[in-house]
């Protein structure tokens, strides 16, 4: 009996067809796998973007040259086409489409010549595995279904089923081929090949693996990574019960990774998915003899699918964002546009409802939101109208009509506003408290704190130069119609009618009992520069506003409270009249100007132009950001932090932002308010490496190792640019080198230096490392070259500090880390 295999796959296609630039790699692990000795394959071939004649051939000599005994194991990845005929055929480098979009039949090998080939090969145990897709335009309509499923419609079994065969498909998925190929995703091939090399698919315990084992291993990963998949098997039930392969069932790493199968799976408190039951996981590996490094390699592993899904989720509802800023999510292209990204992200329905209506739903409630407030705003300019005068003048009430439409308010809830007005007002005269005559306001118990906006007055900047109203003294007294008195009930209503400002609580760092690690004060230089606002554009209003002769108190306060609530960009012409208006042109040419210095290392001139910008628009969000990009690199954190707030308030949901508060808060030590922006960063936008750097780095300030690494981890999995993921290499290995995971730090620190050739901290850190480690030789080896680099940068005290402790390494060659105070690892 002889078990040989076939390997095939394409992942590039002539134009028409998408290229799949994974399935070369899914093909060579496939075959690393099965070419290890244990499996006793006696000849494992792999084509891969060979041309059209050698894979027929391929395919025909492989099944043509066997016996009756043996085990054929056939894989095919690349794409499966159709025609109108229902007939299919497997694409391969040179296959087109026509002008008119039908596969040109004789560049493809018809799948009837595959099952031809088969059925006359003598093998009774065959194994066909098809990591195929089966590609759609984007402009055809979409599959109304959540699982998209094109195996029955294919009906796979009769187009290459046969005698002594089963026929494992990972989907026949009718996809838009739209899978980013930035994401790190796995395919039913990948997990085949970790079913059979870790034996977990073996899940019966008898050391034996079944193409039925395999197959539902593979499946019931990819059910979790991709809901919509459905991963068929079908053929011969027989076949598929049969011995296919032979694994060890005593290893302890098995028996570690099966339990790991049914640990709980929770989120962090980043959204990341992690294992529950840890202390009890380590006690378990630690019996088994399992390493820490082998355990968390297994614990990475069980976790990815779960991961996988996060992360399509993830991105699903990044781009939903994208779209919700410009479109309305209800459109039906835009509802077109997002169940392609479904399909492509093999999601289903109940993944993405959630996701889908959310932006929808904060929407409606920041329109409830603002209307509750202009109705606040309104009321204000009400209660000043009835202190002149009530019941209102003609005047004053065609005045708040414009005022109503200007804020955009219904007919009935002004009214309401009137009324309940007009009532406690009645009530306060009926009670006979308005024989007091001296009133004073009061805040309530759940009144916003003096810093919040109040509304006892409307927009001071307007009134500054209006009469104060005469106050009452405590020995008047006064008749019920008295002016006076009048405004004294408006007064005390003003203080009773103030609106409380809701806050959102900061997210709460995670708790932690570890000990600080001790390292350099030394930032991570990753503070991007923001672009222009180029969509700062101020509309003027076409509305011509009829003159109208008002009170001048009552004109000052709606002019004033307008001024302070309306948006430039959103006010009438008749508020901006004497008023400079902004110039967002001139303020990008200045923000562009400043950059360029900021870059040369000018970044004193840089804040020269970036305060110009402001002056020119003071909504620039882009100039405070840069502004706080350079006051940072000066040194001067606060006046940074002011910035980014600044800058936050225009743009609240900036994940960059977010991000540089928590470096800047972070070099200011202030390690809670760096975990709090680092998290609000990563919640915003998980997607940004150097948010989870500086999360990571405010979390090893405070003890939280663990969560460090786990926050370097997914930048490094985001593959920022190398500088970036240098740094992140070389922090990550200096919380490695705090918990004594020496091997783990050296290995981080040398792919620092493979990233960055000069990066001068992570060969001192990695100096140290070795040093620990009892290599004092390749230790003074680091610590020179760091010394080296420090020099070539100007940095003359690290240079002398690297230099006398290789030096010291030298002479003694024994002194352990621990015995200087001074031995810290370098961050950046």
């Amino acid at each position: 009996m002889s078990r040989v295999a076939l390997l095939m796959g394409v992942s590039r296609y002539a134009a028409g067809l998408d290229p799949l630039p994974g399935v070369q790699k899914d093909v060579e692990v496939i075959k690393r796998v099965l070419k290890q000795p244990r499996f006793r394959f006696e000849s494992v071939q792999c084509l891969c973007d060979r041309p059209l004649q050698e894979m027929q051939e391929a395919i025909e000599q492989f099944f043509k040259q066997r016996s009756a005994d043996d085990q054929l194991v056939f894989l095919f990845c690349g794409h499966l086409l159709t025609e109108a005929d229902g007939n299919l055929y497997f694409a391969t480098p040179s296959t087109t489409l026509n002008e008119q979009g039908a596969i040109v039949k004789a560049q493809t090998i018809p799948a009837s010549t595959v099952q031809e080939a088969m059925n006359q090969s003598l093998a009774k145990q065959q194994v066909f595995i098809l990591d195929a897709y089966s590609q759609s335009k984007l402009d055809e309509p979409v599959i109304a279904e959540s699982t998209f499923d094109l195996a029955a419609s294919l009906d796979l079994a009769t187009h290459l089923g046969g005698a002594g065969r089963v026929i494992l498909a990972a989907s026949n998925i009718s996809q838009p081929t739209l899978t980013p190929t930035a994401l790190d995703l796995w395919t039913y091939s990948r997990y085949l090949s970790e079913g059979i090399e870790s034996g977990a698919a073996d899940t019966n315990d008898d050391g034996m693996l079944t193409a039925a084992d395999l197959h539902h291993y593979a499946a019931q990963k990819l059910q979790v990574a991709a809901p919509a998949l459905k991963s068929q098997l079908y053929g011969s039930a027989e076949t598929a019960q049969l011995t296919l392969l032979e694994v060890p069932n005593n290893d302890p790493q098995l028996h570690y990774r099966k339990v790991l199968e049914i640990a709980p799976i929770a989120l962090d408190a980043s959204g990341t998915p992690m294992l529950e039951g840890l202390p009890l996981l380590k006690d378990l590996r630690q019996s088994l003899g399992v390493s820490p490094q082998e355990a968390e390699a297994l614990e990475a592993q069980v976790l990815r699918p779960t991961r996988e899904h996060h992360q399509r989720t993830a991105l699903y509802q990044e781009q939903v964002t994208a779209l919700a800023r410009s479109h309305d999510i209800a459109d039906p292209q835009v509802r077109q546009t997002l169940k392609q990204l479904q399909q492509a992200l093999y999601l289903n329905d109940h993944d993405v409802a959630l996701l889908t209506i959310a932006p929808s739903l904060v929407g409606q409630q920041r329109q409830q939101v603002h209307y509750q407030n202009n109705l606040a705003q309104y009321q204000q300019v009400l209660l000043w109208a009835m202190q002149r005068q009530y019941p209102l003048r003609e005047g004053d009430r065609t005045m708040l009509h414009r005022l109503q439409q200007t804020l955009q308010l219904g007919d009935d809830d002004v009214k309401t506003i009137e009324a309940n007005i007009t009532a406690q007002a009645e009530q306060f005269t009926a009670s006979g408290l308005s024989g007091n005559p001296e009133v004073e306001p009061t805040n309530p118990p759940d009144s916003p704190p003096a810093s919040a906006p109040s509304l006892t007055s409307p927009a001071p900047e307007a009134l500054s130069s209006l009469p104060a109203s005469l106050p009452l003294e405590a020995s008047e007294t006064a008749p019920a119609d008295d002016s006076r008195t009048k405004e004294a009930i408006l007064q005390r209503l003003l203080s009773l009618n103030e609106p409380v400002t809701p806050t959102l609580a900061p997210t709460p760092p995670p708790e932690t009992h570890l000990r600080p690690i001790p390292v350099r004060e030394e930032p991570l230089p990753i503070l991007p520069s923001a672009e222009p606002n180029l969509m700062d554009r101020v509309r003027r209003s076409a509305s011509n506003y009829q003159a109208l002769i008002i009170p001048a108190l009552l004109l000052a306060a709606i002019i004033g409270l307008l001024a302070a609530i309306l948006p430039s960009s959103n006010r009438p012409n008749w508020l901006k009249f004497g008023q400079t208006p902004p110039d967002p042109a001139a303020a990008q040419q200045l923000n562009l100007a400043g950059q360029k210095k900021a870059q040369a290392g000018y970044n004193k001139a840089a804040i020269g132009d970036y305060d110009q910008a402001i002056e020119k628009n003071p909504n620039d969000v882009a100039a405070y950001t840069n502004r706080g990009v350079s006051q940072h690199r000066l040194g001067d954190t606060g006046a940074a932090i002011r910035d980014y707030e600044k800058a936050l308030k225009l743009d609240p949901k900036s994940a960059l932002l977010h991000s540089n508060l928590s470096y800047a808060y972070y070099d200011r030590q202030n390690y809670d308010k760096a975990l709090e922006a680092g998290n609000q960063a990563v919640a915003l936008n998980g997607s940004l490496a150097q948010a989870h750097i500086n999360l990571a780095n405010a979390r090893s300030k405070k003890g939280d190792y663990e969560g460090a690494t786990r926050d370097y981890a997914q930048a490094i999995a985001l593959r920022p640019p190398a500088p970036i993921l240098a740094g992140a290499h070389n922090n990550r290995g200096n919380v490695q080198l705090a918990i004594n995971n020496l091997r783990g730090a050296i290995g981080d620190y040398r792919t620092a230096i493979r990233l960055k050739p000069d990066y001068a901290d992570a060969y001192y850190n990695l100096g140290l490392a070795q040093q620990s480690s009892g290599d004092g030789a390749a230790a003074i080896r680091s610590l020179r070259m760091a010394a080296t680099l420090y020099q070539r940068q100007g940095k003359e005290t690290l240079q002398k500090e690297a230099t006398d402790r290789a030096n010291t390494l030298q002479q003694s060659n024994v002194q352990s880390l621990s015995e200087s105070p001074s031995t810290v690892a370098q961050w950046r």
